[in-house]
């Protein structure tokens, strides 16, 4: 399913289209196009008088999409070294990427069953027999290849993996953020079944990401969203609004 909606006012620049996951990353973004992600670059659109577009679908068609041209734009990304062919990502003084800029920091959370012996010592995996499964399009796609582990089948959701995994289709999964943990914790079907290992698989930092074609036709107005990005995260308001939000999601029942 495709959505869009607009973010901000009017401007005299045409707007930013900017492609987000249409699978919810509580408390981050949501399908519907709700999230914390999503109220931050509200309050940026507010403030610089910008105007954003946009739409939600399969994260892998984002990164596609964005690699055309067809949108300006991804929200969430993390630093992987082959999007910086055709992606701009925000950068500091010295040129490196800059994490001041990012919209959330996440884990990419490894899950096995209670009955295997697969473990991941922070460097290399140990009694890993079979493939990963992971998240379509998703950057530990990337790191995996590089490491030479044998990856499964991508799949588009949380539930979708852990149910590979339950079903002895994969000898792990890797997932991003707090509702896989959620889920294998508190979910009937994984409940007892499933266990999170102790070392995330990666921690990144997730950014807007800008095309490089769009960059290069309004390279000042791009900084101005990441600088605004960089402002608003880490005022007191939002750290705020970010550590209520994360609490709520992990408590409630559902």
């Amino acid at each position: 399913m495709t959505c869009a909606l607009v973010i901000g006012v009017t401007t005299q620049a045409a707007p930013l289209r900017l492609c987000y996951e249409d699978v919810d990353q509580p408390p981050w973004t949501y399908g519907d196009g709700h999230g914390l992600a999503m109220d931050l670059l509200r309050k940026v659109a507010n403030s610089l008088g910008e105007e954003f577009v946009f739409s939600g679908k399969p994260w892998k068609r984002c990164i596609e999409e964005v690699r055309a041209g067809i949108v300006d734009g991804v929200v969430g990304a993390a630093d992987v070294p082959e999007r910086h062919d055709f992606v701009e990502y925000p950068r500091d003084t010295n040129g490196k990427v800059d994490t001041n800029a990012m919209l959330w920091h996440d884990h990419f959370y490894l899950f096995a069953t209670t009955e295997s012996k697969v473990e991941w010592d922070g460097v290399r995996f140990l009694n890993l027999t079979g493939s990963i499964a992971t998240q379509r399009g998703y950057s530990v796609v990337y790191w995996l290849k590089q490491q030479g582990v044998p990856y499964a089948a991508e799949s588009k959701d949380a539930d979708e993996l852990l149910r590979l995994l339950t079903s002895n289709l994969a000898s792990a999964v890797i997932i991003q953020g707090p509702v896989a943990v959620k889920m294998a914790t508190n979910d009937s079907r994984f409940k007892g079944k499933v266990r999170t290992l102790a070392k995330p698989y990666r921690s990144e930092a997730l950014y807007l990401i800008v095309n490089k074609q769009s960059y290069a036709k309004a390279s000042d107005r791009i900084n101005a969203i990441w600088q605004a990005i960089t402002k608003h995260r880490q005022s007191a308001e939002y750290q705020a609004s970010e550590a209520k939000a994360l609490n709520k999601f992990m408590n409630s029942p559902d």
